[in-house]
């Protein structure tokens, strides 16, 4: 127990490399800001334009477990990006839209209260909320398909599925429905219709307790998601997505605690079929029942991760990742002193064998990427088993 107690938490703690393990003095009153822009943003390569819209939906089957408020139920904030026909002259939407509008920031106050005194806090509240993506809100959805596969992703703890922009804008623009979940007291900030904003919490990551139950909750999240997009295909409120999903193609994957969670889910709920976890966190061996898992399933990694699994399985590795390469940092205009020095190839790499492993185990295709070595990515190490299972 000694071992998986300071393994398990290695992913987590990894993610505070950015923000909070900067180095003090970072940024001075001398130092320039940088002007909000969007053009560092890699732009999705697929034939489809991405939109993006949101949902609020409540699990009224469940009470909130980080709250001890009576009647308190389960209530997520959705991201759903998707291939999209915008109107003309339609506009690009905000990199972050809880950081844009009236409450931008508190939300970003809310966000970064726990690291308040570092010195990179000024430098995002001044400039996150400007930022652009490439996805256009509330576009309509693509007639390039009649259904779409769907996958569902889960963030790391502390961040935000819009804080994966470039590679979900990838897979929606390769014709994925990608549904993003913010979950409540893990994720950054949630920021709810009613101007409820919800920060992240601090958590005692040194408790297994603790981990465990972040763990599940967001598992929960998944296949509560999962259910309530079966009835959102059946008959959409907004009429956008009605008969649109094609629910025979769906996967899940997640960063960090995100991936630990997608890999729960795998496990859990047979709907489920290709899992895929960037840097997840490690599991207790059988303890959720991940050696059971007979859907393919990829761990992306940075370090020594991996999953025991009974189906097809690739590990991935990436000479040269920190565990938030898998996120947008490393194409955030960062100041020199603690930006990413080859982010657009960092991104490059995440979204093609992203991409790769949805493309072979949901739609099917042939995929050469996985097979072993390639030359258009030198720095990788891939290594499958049970492949033809």
């Amino acid at each position: 127990m000694q071992r998986f107690n300071r393994i398990f938490l290695i992913p987590i703690f990894l993610f505070t490399t950015l923000i909070c393990g900067l180095p003090s003095g970072t940024l001075s009153a001398q130092q320039p800001l940088l002007q909000s822009d969007s053009s560092f943003f890699p732009a999705p390569t697929g034939p489809y334009t991405v939109g993006r819209t949101s949902r609020h939906w409540v699990d009224e089957s469940r009470e909130e477990a980080f709250t001890d408020a009576a009647d308190d139920l389960r209530e997520l904030i959705i991201r759903i990006w998707y291939p999209a026909e915008p109107e003309a002259g339609a506009e690009p939407g905000a990199y972050m839209a809880d950081f844009a509008g009236e409450l931008g920031q508190d939300a970003i106050g809310a966000w970064l209260a726990f690291i308040a005194q570092d010195p990179i806090v000024p430098w995002f509240s001044e400039h996150i909320g400007g930022w652009v993506s490439h996805a256009f809100p509330d576009a309509a959805v693509s007639d390039g398909q009649a259904t779409y596969p769907v996958l569902i992703f889960s963030p790391g703890l502390h961040s935000f599925p819009e804080q994966y922009t470039t590679q979900i804008e990838e897979l929606a623009s390769h014709g994925y429905i990608v549904v993003g979940i913010n979950h409540p007291y893990t994720s950054g900030v949630t920021v709810f219709p009613d101007e409820r904003i919800v920060a992240t919490l601090n958590f005692r990551l040194t408790s297994i307790a603790v981990i465990e139950q972040i763990l599940t909750t967001q598992a929960e999240d998944i296949v509560f998601v999962l259910d309530s997009l079966e009835t959102l295909n059946a008959d959409d409120p907004e009429g956008a997505f009605t008969r649109r999903l094609n629910l025979e193609q769906v996967g899940v994957f997640g960063h960090s605690m995100g991936g630990g969670a997608a890999v729960i889910a795998g496990a859990r709920d047979a709907r489920i079929q290709a899992i895929l976890a960037e840097d997840g966190a490690l599991l207790p061996p059988g303890r959720f029942g991940q050696d059971q898992i007979a859907a393919p399933l990829m761990s992306f990694t940075s370090a020594d991760t991996g999953y025991g699994t009974a189906g097809p399985y690739y590990r991935v590795t990436v000479d040269g990742f920190a565990h938030m390469s898998f996120a947008d940092d490393p194409v955030w205009p960062l100041p020199p002193e603690v930006a990413f020095s080859n982010g657009e190839r960092i991104v490059a790499i995440v979204r093609a064998y992203t991409l790769a492993f949805f493309d072979k185990h949901l739609k099917g295709e042939e995929v050469i990427l996985l097979d072993g070595a390639s030359d258009d990515f030198p720095e990788v190490t891939i290594e499958a088993s049970n492949n033809e299972q």
